[in-house]
Order: C-alpha cells, then sequence, then structure tokens
C-alpha cells in the first residue's frame, strides 16, 4: 500500500523520510510540474482512505527487503523509502525466525549484504523491542503477497487536460511564436509564481499533453475572475476547473503540522497528484496514530481530504 512518489502537480510536494523511527522531513514546499501520462494499472482512490486499523497482537504482514549491515549485526528488514546511496543504508526491525541469504538473489559491497527483492514478511512485529524493533516470522517470506494485502496506487497520477480547447480565448496568439527566444518562457514562470503566491483559491495544477497548463481551483471560486487574473501573465494554453477540494494554502498548513509529529512514525507526508488530498504514510497504522493525524490536520482538513496508508497491514483471514 505504498504511496507512489511519482509526478506532482505545482501545490506541495511529496516529502519522503528515509528510515521508519527518525523526525519529521523538512522542506519548503516548493513543488515539481508533472506531464501527462496513460493511467497506472493500479485501482486508484476517488477519496480520503483510512486504513483498517492494525492490531499488533495479532498477525500482520510487512512489505520489505532483507539487509545486513557487517556480518556481526543481525538481518533487519528494510522498508520505506532507501536513502539514495550505494551501498544502500537502512535501519528497520531486526529479523527473528527462520532465514537464509542463499534464498535470495544477494548483492554485497563494503561488509553490507542486501537484496532489491521484496518479500512478504508475516509474523508479529514488536516496534518498541530493541533500537528498531522485531519482526518475528511465523511464516517463511515470500515473494508474493498474501491474499488481502492492500497493493492500492492512493496517488492519483490522471495527468490529463481539464478542457477540450485550452486556447479558445486566446486564438489570436502565435502560440509556437509565444515561446522562442530567450525570454520565450516568461510567461511560464509569471504564472507559476502567481499560482505558488498570489491566485485565490488555488488548489494544484500539472502540465498535460501539447503544454497545457491545468488549473485546479476550489470550489466556489470565481472562474472568470482567476481567468482574467492569469491572462494578464499568460497567455499559452489553460484549462481551468473547480471542484470539491481543499486550496494548497490549506494543504501546507495541515502537511506541515503533521510533518512536526515525529511521534507519529510516519515514512511519508505530502500532497500531490491531481485530487489534492494530505498522504501519509505511517508505519503502524494503530487507531491513536489515525486519530492523532485527523486531529494535527483538523484546523485545515477533513478526515476525506486525508489518505493515510499503513507499511505494516492486518494479515486477511
Amino acid at each position: 500500500m505504498r504511496i507512489a512518489a511519482a509526478l506532482v502537480g505545482l501545490g506541495s510536494a511529496l516529502f519522503l523520510v528515509a528510515c521508519a523511527n527518525q523526525s519529521g522531513p523538512t522542506g519548503d514546499g516548493s513543488a515539481v510540474t508533472g506531464t501527462a501520462t496513460s493511467a497506472p494499472p493500479a485501482p486508484q482512490a476517488t477519496a480520503g482512505h483510512e486504513p483498517e486499523i492494525v492490531d499488533l497482537s495479532n498477525e500482520v504482514v510487512l512489505a520489505a527487503s532483507p539487509y545486513q549491515r557487517s556480518v556481526q549485526d543481525p538481518v533487519v528488514l528494510c522498508f520505506g523509502p532507501k536513502t539514495a546511496i550505494y551501498p544502500p543504508d537502512c535501519i528497520g526491525p531486526e529479523l527473528e525466525g527462520a532465514f537464509s541469504w542463499a534464498d535470495h538473489e544477494v548483492q554485497q559491497e563494503d561488509g553490507i549484504t542486501w537484496t532489491d527483492d521484496t518479500v512478504y514478511a508475516i509474523g508479529h512485529y514488536a516496534p518498541e523491542a530493541g533500537e528498531q524493533g522485531t519482526f518475528t516470522l511465523t511464516r517463511p517470506l515470500n515473494p508474493e503477497p498474501p491474499a488481502g494485502y492492500d497493493m492500492t496506487d492512493w496517488l492519483d497520477t490522471d495527468f490529463t487536460a481539464l478542457c477540450e480547447d485550452p486556447t479558445a480565448d486566446v486564438a489570436g496568439v502565435d502560440q509556437a511564436g509565444r515561446t522562442q527566444g530567450p525570454a520565450g518562457m516568461d510567461e511560464e514562470q509569471a504564472l507559476l509564481t502567481l499560482l505558488r503566491q498570489d491566485l485565490t483559491g488555488y488548489a494544484t495544477s500539472w502540465v498535460s499533453d501539447g503544454g497545457v497548463m491545468n488549473v485546479l481551483l476550489t470550489e466556489g471560486t470565481d472562474l472568470d475572475a482567476s481567468r482574467a487574473v492569469i491572462r494578464d501573465v499568460y497567455t499559452g494554453p489553460l484549462c481551468l476547473e473547480t471542484r470539491n477540494v481543499p486550496s494548497d494554502q490549506d494543504l501546507r498548513a495541515a502537511q506541515d503540522a503533521v510533518a512536526q509529529r515525529s511521534d507519529l512514525r510516519f515514512h511519508s507526508v505530502g500532497s500531490g497528484g491531481t485530487d489534492p488530498r494530505l498522504y501519509v504514510e505511517v508505519v503502524v497504522a494503530d487507531r491513536a496514530t489515525v486519530d492523532a493525524i485527523y486531529a494535527t490536520a483538523q484546523p485545515w482538513l477533513a478526515p476525506d481530504q486525508i489518505v493515510i496508508v499503513s507499511a505494516v497491514q492486518a494479515l486477511q483471514p
């Protein structure tokens, strides 16, 4: 049930925390522009998502990769975002139970042994045991997920255009000539500045095929007034739409507040895609953690505007 850190709109970026128990992420909220792509094959969510509450007294499932820093160190289950270095660096719960590196496609460097393959561990997770917790296997590691394991891609990355004729109101503008020369992208830069700082009701935006700028606004925002403000600085292909979504300002505020809650033991917190919501991936979505996320974001967001996913999932019967 991983949140795909793929292309995000011009709202708040998706921040990642490299290890399970580190403090909240930091950043300036700068964003990345996505280009249109085909819809991913994974099922897509259309509203907020509260995961099944995880009871650690029962068997649970964790998608991870075995990792061993040295022959003197225990094998751990590496899960969540990894550091972009080679050889990799990772922390995770100590693996207890039957295990052999001979069963895996192994890589070794500088005394570190690891595999890039994802396996599914079923057993009991004790987050407070030892430095990073322990995971005691009740079944052998399996390259296939167990029945009922949720692999939904919760980040909506369908970067399609919001309208059919994005230049209808600027038909006399030479779109090819507009972007030529040393100042050819000045309008685009001016638009990005406007969206991030001054556009009332701004929620998110993305670029679709043909260089079309799509701007999503909150419900009730005056489309004609918004278009007029944008056209003062940008005469390129443009689509506008209003939806019942939170503003980028509210999303940023909620994101910052949740990111300060290092006690929530999250992997990532952020927003992105074409359906503005707050995405929070926690290590374990127990009742207290889920309620704390809702309470922290409550000044800005309703529960149905928040997607919470859990790295550790309940084992389905």
